[in-house]
């Protein structure tokens, strides 16, 4: 079908071409034919018109002219002719009459200059545009007494417009007949030339293979169908090349990606650790305390002394402080898991509340106070557990360390909120805010405080990583994370998770 319709423009094209050529060539020849009939036409009258001024028939002594003798200058002029003038010196005598002054001046002025006029006059219409419907034409001449005079005629050019009108036919014919002859041979030279070789080189590319050896054949031809298939050529091989090329860098990428995941694993665990290794500083002083009273009430129950009831007390206050030691060492194993994949439910709330109670016990917390603000306590996020303490604790430390920053006395405080958030197309989400009042991020590092090893900290105080992964992690929940901050005036931490909305519904 393409090469059908490449054919049809081909002939559409090559006809149209030639008979637009062929049209204006002859408009050009009928133009010039109608001028040079008028030519002739202006030629032969003032032959005529020579011929009659020399006879003796105008040089009688005692004789006037007759309008016989018009008739007769008239009929030898042919049937083009219209009017003949005579003007002897004193009048003008006319075969017809005519009321055309120009023409009865320029008798007048023939005759006295002694030199011819020619004028063409009326309209009419030609073959390809408008053209004049008669010529007048005058010669001047000497009577008998040697007295100036002129003789003049009136030629009528329609009959030369209706014989080119009418020869116009024959030229149709013409064009006609050499538009399809020089189609045909065209097209087939076209053909032979142009289609042939497309043709070639489509069927050549409709077999190709990518396993085998393939090469386009038209080098030989030496014009520009063989350039093509030399250019042709050269392409596959480039493409072949870029195909390894892309094949070795596909399995590059591959292995990259899988150590780029496992080394990514190794960044959360890490970040975990150290974010571990900075509460267990704090945890010591607060583990070591209920160890002390335990062991002061065991050495207490040594003594054989005391009452019944005293032993009872000594010892629930032990397993008191050792149940107090026990939820502390547990919260802190809770952070060191690896979460779990799977999409799962985990209760905001519960883990806010428990983030804010290991911070308390910290003895860098003496002067940061910690508020929870949370619309529902049973609201539920798309996220894992363990994934969102390590992220909410990580934002928490980074506020903690803000705050300390600050050279400003006016106390820390941290705002530690949730709330429901419901987008334009009624989808649910939930918005967990970290708000400090510590010594906030430079404008010029806001773009920069998610990227891996940033970090605005002193050397050996913080690696860069930690809102690194926990960008990571929002976003591999679905969720996203963002920062809003001025400098000395504090720092917002956004994270926005998914939620679901039937779940939240039943519990709330």
């Amino acid at each position: 079908m393409i090469f059908r319709g490449l054919k049809q423009h081909i002939v559409i094209t090559l006809a149209g071409v030639l008979v637009i050529g062929m049209v204006l060539v002859g408009m050009v020849v009928v133009i010039f034919w109608q001028r040079d009939l008028m030519r002739a036409e202006v030629n032969h009258a003032q032959a005529i018109l020579r011929l009659w001024g020399t006879s003796e028939r105008w040089y009688p002594k005692e004789r006037s002219p007759h309008i016989d003798d018009l008739q007769t200058l008239c009929s030898a002029a042919g049937s083009s002719c219209r009017n003949v003038f005579l003007y002897d010196g004193n009048e003008i005598i006319r075969l017809h009459r005519e009321e055309n002054h120009e023409i009865l001046r320029d008798m007048k002025t023939t005759a006295l200059s002694g030199s011819g006029i020619v004028r063409f006059y009326g309209s009419s219409w030609g073959v390809y545009s408008p053209g004049m419907s008669s010529l007048f034409v005058s010669l001047p001449f000497k009577q008998g007494g040697g007295s100036g005079a002129s003789l003049g005629m009136v030629v009528d050019l329609q009959s030369i417009h209706d014989h080119v009108r009418q020869q116009q036919s024959i030229i149709v014919v013409y064009i006609v007949v050499n538009v399809l002859i020089l189609t045909v041979i065209g097209f087939f030279r076209m053909l032979k030339l142009v289609v042939r070789p497309v043709e070639k080189l489509v069927g050549i590319s409709e077999a190709y293979k990518e396993t085998e050896d393939f090469s386009f054949s038209l080098e030989k031809e030496g014009n520009e169908f063989g350039k093509l298939s030399l250019a042709l050529n050269r392409m596959l091989s480039r493409i072949e090349s870029d195909r390894r090329q892309l094949r070795a860098s596909v399995a590059s990428l591959e292995q990259a990606n899988n150590q780029l995941i496992a080394s990514q694993k190794e960044m959360v665990r890490a970040e975990k650790l150290a974010a571990v290794g900075r509460l267990s500083a704090g945890l010591a002083h607060e583990i070591g305390n209920p160890l002390g009273i335990v062991q002061g009430y065991l050495e207490l129950l040594e003594n054989n002394d005391l009452h019944r009831e005293e032993r009872h007390q000594f010892c629930q206050r032990s397993i008191s402080e050792l149940n107090r030691i026990n939820k502390l060492v547990r919260q802190l194993l809770n952070l060191t898991r690896i979460p779990a994949g799977g999409d799962s439910l985990t209760p905001v709330y519960t883990i806010l509340n428990d983030l804010v109670e290991i911070l308390k016990t910290q003895k860098d917390m003496a002067s940061v106070e910690i508020l929870l603000q949370c619309e529902d306590n049973n609201i539920q996020a798309a996220i894992d557990g363990t994934a969102l303490h390590q992220v909410v604790l990580n934002c928490l430390l980074n506020a903690v360390d803000a705050i300390k920053e600050k050279s400003s006395e006016a106390p820390g405080r941290i705002i530690l909120s949730c709330e429901t958030k419901i987008a334009r197309d009624e989808t649910p989400s939930l918005l967990i805010s970290i708000q400090d009042n510590g010594a906030g991020i430079e404008e010029a590092h806001l773009e920069n405080v998610f990227d891996p090893f940033f970090t605005t900290k002193e050397p050996g105080k913080g690696t860069g990583l930690g809102l690194s992964v926990s960008y990571a992690i929002i976003e591999a929940a679905g969720g996203r994370m963002w920062v809003e901050s001025m400098k000395d005036e504090g720092t917002t931490m956004r994270i926005e998770l998914p939620v679901n909305n039937q779940v939240n519904n039943q519990v709330g």
